[in-house]
């Protein structure tokens, strides 16, 4: 019998990557590691000058933790 497999909860492991499609300008998708395995996610969002403004903002706290870049106030992007 095969264990199940482990999915992570909540706002764990660091972000190792930031990267946004070129054509798909409403959607960005986050490389993090946590507990030496790789993870991928994806953001989709409404408005493309949000989801470019937030890339951008996000691309500077590569390396840090998902708990500490969960905290960020992006109230000024809206």
């Amino acid at each position: 019998m095969q264990d199940k497999p482990y999915w992570p909860r909540g706002e764990i492991g660091t972000l190792q990557r930031i990267w946004m499609h070129p054509r798909l300008g409403t959607c960005l998708f986050l490389f993090i590691e946590y507990d030496g395995v790789s993870y991928t996610g994806s953001m989709y969002f409404d408005d493309p000058r949000f989801c470019f403004d937030l890339y951008h903002l996000v691309e500077y706290y590569i390396g840090r933790s998902i708990a500490e870049i969960g905290d960020v106030d992006v109230s000024s992007l809206l």
